[in-house]
């Protein structure tokens, strides 16, 4: 699994490269637990809780 945290400028997102990935979903901050319903490794947590929500 990756993480990526980022501030779009627009476009639409999609998986290229098939036989290493099998799906990705942007989501907003109160929207992870409904892709990953488990606790996230805590320094990704960390992360995540303070640059996302703003």
């Amino acid at each position: 699994m990756i993480y990526v945290a980022f501030d779009s400028v627009g476009g639409e997102a999609s998986v290229v490269d098939d036989e290493e990935l099998d799906s990705l979903a942007w989501v907003k901050h109160d929207e992870l637990t409904t892709y990953v319903p488990y606790p996230f490794f805590a320094p990704v947590q960390d992360y995540l809780d303070s640059t996302l929500k703003k």
